[in-house]
């Protein structure tokens, strides 16, 4: 048998040997592609397309030993055992599914290895069982030499492990290389075995009686095969019905991807596997820029610290951080990035979304801005000024040195804002703001504080003789005039100036400082600077206390009214009187109206005085012996009383006053103020049959054109001009022109402030209608005590000349009248 053997030689069993290994091949193809598929899914799909690609390797595997096992019925009779048969069957059927789940559960080399391990064990095994099933004739059997036979098998676990670990599902060319691959650790597991047994005597065929004749071997072997292509040609189509499926939902995803305002990628280990559109638009790169990149070479340097923290940091989700990424030619965009971990064409990656928070950093930065800015000016506001006077107290707390504190109010801002409309105001505003900031260095803070109030902080300031310089430069700036809408404008600016930390250390004390500084130098040289000294917080301690004696006073017989006569410049005939409010302090005696006004006003008493003086002189107007005409200055304070017309003639009702008799004087503060209701308070005013009176005419912007749109009784030319009569020529053409626009207009001309017998000479030469001041009369407390006619300009002369000359009150619109001095009208603004 042996030399039958030996005569017909290996060529006569090569062509089963190449079939056999074409079938191994075609099922390690197959198998492969159903691991391929296998690796992209889960569940229960995982599960069929594993047992799929098992059975299609397992018994891909068995056809190909067995087809090899029928070279022995080429050369002599065999015979197979049910038993061993049997065995190699069930090996061959589940002996790669342990090899195979490892293979598609992860890529790492060491499971690869642990996988190509079990797969070579399966392969082997099924191997030498089909070798130990050969039953030759007159009971020949195959005999293994132990040590040559461990050797084989174990050359062949370790070819296939190797040729495992070269396999790979992603791409066709891989599985048809692994299937190649595969198939040679299979060649080198069957080329040598011829060397590891030899033939021997054993039991004769017909003692086999649980055995396998070659045509049934032969049989199984082709329905095997039959088996492998069925469930290759099934697997196939549902493969090819998954990938549809995979397709559509690929596209659909992508579709999602696409229009998705989130960037969106897929990293493995660092390095970018895929990427939407929507980022490659946020970086301004393609799609062939960035996949492939690591993802280190996308951030910002200052990033790069935190997201490679982030990749390191374990769990399946990650929080959201915020880092700067690089877009094209390198630019920093700000993103927030959230990641998740998932499987990616069977390996672990992290799907990372980007989101770009530009437009909400530039939101955050706008109301960060808008909150610590001043919308109209962009300078500092009250938060912000806060804050940096408290940084700059506390660095100089610290390391020594001294902060300036500069307080700044406009003058004249509120005449240009009324005369020409709020927009001018705001554009000479920004002008202002321009100016401040050219004159200071850039450690300073400029801010505004409130309409025309600005204030500056500096820092490290190096002495008082430097913030004077400061203080010199900002008032020069603001006094050059400014162009507004063609129209040129001038201002000036008054400045309060505290120090730290000799006018004191906290940022309140500092602020109250610079604020009474500042009020000094609006009251004593509007357009000046002050620095703090102790004697102003006197000051300000007495106009606190004044103020509230001021408001304990109303309603009580501290406060009176006195009257001034008004006389018709020929005859002498007294046609009237004006109202003048005084206030007799139990302990400091009279306080002049030019002290005690400016505290109503900022104390909001001024409408109570105004309405007590008015209903005052209402009612002791009823009492005189003839029916002359009272005249009360108003308040623009009072106008804000829609209702005050209303109350006029409720006052007329409740004293009996005839309204022809009351006459109210108005400045041109009342008329820039607030233009339009103005005007329609003195047409309701003139309704009711009070006459209404334009007092300091010619000092303000707009006489002229006020006249036009309101029908006055009277203008009272300002006693600044009477007071030149005589030694100004500009004066008496001023004057003559004002006479004459009354007598044009049919409006009575009153001339106020009249001290002298020659200003009075004057004045009738010129046709004056009316005169009042020192040289005629004194204010009295009541007129009634006295009977006037043309022989009393002796008891007027009386009077004397001799007037001095006060400065207005503050918050006053145009000068207050020599002839009020030291007094001033009875309700507020109460000039004469």
């Amino acid at each position: 048998m042996v030399e039958a053997i030996e005569r017909l030689g290996v060529g006569a069993a090569i062509w089963p040997f190449y079939l056999a290994n074409l079938i191994y091949f075609a099922g390690c193809l197959t198998a492969l592609n159903l691991l391929s598929r296998a690796a992209r899914t889960t569940g229960r799909w995982r599960a069929a397309w594993l047992w799929g690609g098992t059975l299609v390797f397992g018994w891909g595997l068995w056809a190909t030993e067995f087809v090899g096992m029928l070279t022995f019925n080429l050369i002599l009779p065999t015979t197979y055992p049910l038993v061993p048969l049997a065995l190699s069957i069930v090996v061959a059927t589940f002996g790669a599914w342990p090899a195979f789940a490892l293979f598609v559960a992860t890529d790492r080399w060491r499971a690869r290895v642990v996988s190509g391990a079990l797969l070579g064990s399966a392969a082997v095994a099924v191997h030498f069982l089909g070798l130990s099933t050969v039953r030759l004739h007159d009971g020949a059997m195959l005999l293994f030499e132990p040590v040559r036979t461990v050797i084989v098998m174990a050359a062949g676990i370790i070819l296939t492990a190797v040729a495992l670990q070269l396999v790979g599902t992603e791409r066709a060319s891989q599985r048809f290389a692994g299937a190649a691959a595969l198939t040679l650790a299979l060649l080198g597991l069957q080329v040598p075995t011829g060397a590891v047994f030899t033939i021997t005597r054993g039991p004769s065929l017909s003692d086999l009686s649980l055995a396998l004749a070659p045509q049934w071997l032969a049989l199984a072997t082709v329905v095997n095969t039959v088996l492998i292509l069925l469930v290759s040609q099934v697997c196939l189509i549902l493969d090819q019905r998954v990938t549809r499926r995979s397709v559509r939902d690929a596209e659909r995803l992508y579709e999602l991807t696409d229009i998705t305002f989130e960037g969106i990628a897929v990293l493995h280990k660092g390095t970018v596997l895929e990427v939407n559109p929507s980022l490659c638009r946020l970086l301004g790169r393609s799609r062939a820029e960035l996949v492939g990149r690591r993802v280190l070479d996308l951030v910002a340097p200052e990033s790069k610290l935190a997201v490679g923290e982030y990749m390191k940091a374990p769990g399946p989700d990650y929080p959201q951080i915020e880092i700067l990424v690089l877009g094209r030619d390198d630019e920093p965009i700000s993103v927030d990035i959230l990641s998740r971990m998932i499987t990616f064409h069977r390996h672990d990656a992290r799907v990372v979304a980007v989101r770009d928070n530009t437009e909400r950093k530039q939101g955050e930065e706008r109301v960060r801005h808008l909150g610590n800015h001043d919308p109209l000016t962009g300078l500092a506001n009250r938060s912000l000024f806060g804050d940096r006077l408290s940084n700059a107290l506390a660095v100089a707390a610290r390391a020594g040195g001294t902060v300036a504190m500069l307080c700044l109010d406009l003058d004249g801002f509120k005449l240009v804002n009324d005369q020409f409309g709020h927009q001018a105001g705001d554009q000479l505003l920004l002008h202002v703001a321009v100016r401040l900031r050219q004159h200071v260095r850039a450690l300073d803070t400029v801010a505004r504080v409130g309409g025309d109030e600005f204030a500056i902080i500096q820092p490290l300031a190096k002495g008082v003789i430097a913030v004077e310089a400061l203080a010199s430069r900002l008032v020069a700036a603001i006094a050059e005039p400014f162009r507004i809408d063609d129209h040129e404008v001038a201002i000036a600016v008054s400045i309060g100036i505290a120090l730290y930390p000799a006018d004191g250390t906290d940022a309140e004390t500092l602020l109250k400082n610079a604020d009474m500084a500042l009020y000094r130098a609006k009251r004593t040289a509007p357009g000046s600077y002050s620095f703090f000294e102790p004697a102003l917080g006197i000051m300000l301690r007495d106009r606190r206390a004044l103020t509230q004696d001021l408001r304990a006073a109303i309603g009580t017989d501290q406060l009176s009214v006195h009257y001034q006569p008004m006389f018709d410049c020929d005859t002498a005939t007294v046609l009237g009187f004006e109202a003048l409010l005084r206030w007799t302090h139990p302990e400091r005696g009279a306080v002049a109206p030019s002290e005690f006004i400016p505290l109503a006003e900022e104390a909001g008493l001024i409408d109570r005085l105004g309405l007590w003086v008015l209903e005052t002189a209402c009612t002791q107007a009823m009492a005189w012996p003839r029916r002359w005409r009272i005249a009360v200055n108003l308040s623009p304070d009072q106008f804000r009383d829609v209702d005050f017309p209303a109350t006029v003639a409720a006052v007329l009702r409740r004293t009996g006053l005839s309204p022809e008799r009351l006459e109210l004087e108005v400045t041109e503060g009342l008329l820039i103020a607030d233009t339009p209701r103005a005007l329609a308070a003195l047409t309701a005013l003139k309704t009711i049959g009070v006459s209404v009176s334009l007092d300091d005419f010619g000092t303000g912007f707009s006489s002229l054109s006020y006249l036009r749109r309101f029908r006055f009784d009277r203008i009272k030319i300002d006693q600044s001009f009477i007071r030149e009569l005589g030694l100004d020529d500009e004066a008496l053409v001023i004057v003559r022109a004002i006479v004459a626009l009354g007598g044009s207009l049919g409006l009575a001309v009153t001339a106020e402030g009249v001290e002298t017998q020659g200003q009075l000479d004057l004045l009738r030469e010129l046709g004056c209608g009316e005169v009042q001041g020192f040289l005629l009369g004194r204010p009295e407390p009541c007129p009634s005590t006295r009977t006037f006619s043309k022989d009393d300009w002796s008891w007027a002369s009386h009077a004397g000349p001799e007037v001095g000359k006060h400065p207005p009150p503050a918050g006053h619109s145009g000068a207050a009248p020599a002839d009020m001095a030291p007094d001033l009208p009875a309700a507020a603004p109460m000039p004469g």
